[in-house]
């Protein structure tokens, strides 16, 4: 497909060189009877419907659509003719067009009433970013399910296209889902930006440079306002645009730009980026498939109920989370490894809270037993106490730097 390199505003034209006896134009608040689908050799398709803004229809098509040779769907009820006026088109074919002049514009012919009926819609163009087309087997029922709980989930087909329109994955999405602990926003609607986990059926490089992984993160650049973010970067945005200026790999996953839709809705710009999952995005030993028999039910246990024989909690450790009925492979070694997110004042599922009030969940492996969980607390607990030492070493005699590589920690925090 013919790239466009930058957003700018185009339009395109169907002109039905018909007779006409009579014509009235179609209210504004009446969907144009007509979407474009992107498509290409490679075999993938994908239906896009217009979106209605300030009154008026718009389509959001994005930067790799071929301008020039689009395909129109009509979905109307009567019929509509080719812009020679020689073929009758009904409700489910297609044709062709060529972009130009600002809008599109039909007219449909209804033979009951001997009239023509005029519709139009104007059409916007991404600029040189990837696009993301997600089908939810639910529809818009199961985007407002999504949206309403961060734990509720849906499957579906996804298509990913790069900046030029080439093929990246085309197949079975397994599952969709709310992101962010602090940052989601529950709303029984679809009228709501939120960032999304997704997970595929088939390992696949979806962004350049991040290695085959099943796991993958939509994230919203959600801007902030007053004195947090005064670059007009988002957070997000800001850290990929910093560690990409300075050339530095250690201090970041990969991520790229992409316009997002979503059954046939264009969502918006967002960030498709890495997971944090062991394996993919962090090259370190993978413990997800090791564990079995995951129930989701949780315990808890906390520094006033340890007997003194707990292992974790004896380090200081507050309190730590894992699953009842979880159990890993005999031949396994538990130490990891594991990819942790330190939270905002709570974890959530599997994880713990030191001594000195940092939160952690355990992201990846998801699903822990205890050993694995007092493990990895006690790990981070100790490392907490030789940093908070005056003398930089714990009560076990080691240093702070034993438990850290020290260069990617510094570039961390930087």
């Amino acid at each position: 497909m013919k790239k466009i390199s930058k957003v700018l505003f185009i339009s395109l034209i169907l002109v039905a060189a018909i007779a006409v006896t009579a014509i009235c134009v179609a209210a504004a608040t009446t969907p144009p009877p007509f979407s474009v689908l992107i498509t290409d050799q490679s075999g993938y398709e994908y239906e896009i419907l217009p979106e209605r803004v300030d009154g008026k229809y718009t389509f959001y098509l994005p930067g790799s659509a071929d301008l020039s040779d689009l395909t129109v769907k009509y979905t109307g009820k009567k019929m509509l003719c080719d812009e020679n006026g020689d073929v009758t088109l009904y409700r489910g074919d297609t044709l062709t067009c060529k972009a130009s002049g600002g809008k599109i514009e039909v007219k449909e012919y209804d033979s009951s009433t001997k009239s023509y009926e005029k519709h139009s819609a104007n059409v916007l163009c991404g600029g040189e970013i990837g696009s993301v087309y997600i089908t939810l087997d639910g529809g818009t029922k199961a985007l407002k399910n999504i949206n309403a709980n961060k734990n509720n989930e849906e499957p579906g087909d996804i298509i990913v296209l790069d900046k030029v329109g080439n093929l990246v994955y085309d197949g079975s999405m397994t599952k969709l889902s709310g992101h962010g602990f602090t940052s989601f926003t529950a709303a029984s609607s679809t009228n709501i930006k939120n960032s999304y986990n997704l997970n595929i059926a088939q390992k696949t490089e979806l962004v350049n440079g991040a290695g085959d992984s099943k796991k993958w993160v939509l994230l919203t650049p959600r801007m902030y306002a007053g004195d947090r973010d005064t670059t007009g970067l988002s957070q997000i945005s800001a850290f990929h645009t910093f560690t990409a200026l300075i050339g530095n790999k250690r201090a970041s996953i990969e991520g790229e730009y992409v316009d997002l839709y979503i059954n046939g809705e264009y969502r918006g710009l967002y960030i498709l980026t890495e997971r944090m999952n062991n394996g993919g995005a962090i090259d370190v030993v993978d413990l997800e498939d090791h564990v079995t028999n995951a129930s989701g039910e949780l315990k808890t246990l906390r520094d006033h109920e340890n007997t003194g024989r707990d292992p974790a909690l004896n380090t200081g450790l507050h309190k730590y989370t894992y699953d009842k009925k979880a159990k890993i492979d005999s031949d396994v070694d538990i130490t990891g490894g594991y990819v942790l997110e330190v939270m905002c004042d709570t974890y959530e599922g599997c994880g713990f809270e030191t001594k000195y009030g940092l939160d952690i969940s355990i992201k990846s492996p998801e699903v822990c037993t205890k050993e694995m969980v007092q493990y990895i607390a006690a790990y981070v607990q100790n490392f907490e106490n030789a940093i908070y030492s005056e003398t930089g070493y714990n009560s076990e005699g080691k240093h702070y730097t034993e438990y850290a590589d020290m260069r990617s920690l510094a570039d961390m925090i930087l």
